[in-house]
């Protein structure tokens, strides 16, 4: 299943910043967003399994560690959640193949996989190889 979360960012847009502000990646309330999103679709995969949509947080949604901000959230309704961090470039690919992942995800046998792509990497999810 792919799944776009620009819509649910779009819709909030106005109301705060919702990006880093001098970066493309999510601040944590971005990241919140994202993750209601994604929490519109994941539920029909476990039926009867009630994810966690209400959080608190202050100001911690300014800041947080780019690329990171998805994780709080997607960690609170999973007993093990193994997250690896992958790159997108030429020599990233190399090394951590698709054979590697394969065997990442027969060894663990996770009951979801989210790949969280940049909009900018999208080449190399769908034409690997290319040029970011």
């Amino acid at each position: 299943m792919l799944l776009d979360l620009r819509p649910p960012l779009r819709a909030h847009k106005n109301e705060n910043r919702l990006y880093n502000k001098t970066g493309t990646h999510w601040n944590y309330l971005g990241a919140y967003y994202g993750y209601l999103g994604l929490m519109r679709r994941v539920p029909g995969l476990f039926p009867g399994f009630h994810f966690k949509r209400d959080f608190r947080f202050a100001d911690a949604w300014k800041k947080g560690p780019a690329g990171e901000n998805l994780k709080p959230f997607v960690a609170e309704n999973f007993a093990e959640v193994l997250y690896i961090w992958k790159y997108y470039d030429e020599a990233s690919m190399n090394y951590f193949n698709q054979e590697v992942l394969k065997r990442v995800l027969q060894e663990f046998k996770p009951d979801l996989v989210i790949d969280e792509v940049v909009e900018r990497h999208l080449s190399f999810l769908f034409c690997p190889g290319a040029e970011g």
